[in-house]
């Protein structure tokens, strides 16, 4: 039994995988990385407390800022409170 070729009808997708070079890279605006000392970054690790972590979280996102924004400035508000 032979198998019957048909051709791909002209307004539909076509079904092959695409090539490396058809796929466009998604492009991600990172705000940090415009910041001054951006290349100087280190890790910290640490935990929290769930909760704490949500409320900070929740925080950040209705001010319109990072968690690292907020942890950077309540930590410059800590260091003038405190004469550092």
């Amino acid at each position: 039994m032979q198998r019957k070729v048909t051709k791909p009808m002209p307004n539909s997708p076509s079904r092959r995988k695409p090539e490396k070079a058809d796929i466009q890279p998604a492009v991600i605006a990172l705000p940090n990385l415009g910041k001054q000392g951006a290349v100087d970054l280190a890790p910290m690790n640490f935990r929290v407390p769930a909760q704490f972590h949500r409320e900070s979280k929740i925080y950040a996102a209705r001010q319109g800022m990072s968690m690292v924004d907020v942890l950077q400035k309540s930590f410059a508000l800590f260091r003038k409170q405190r004469g550092f």
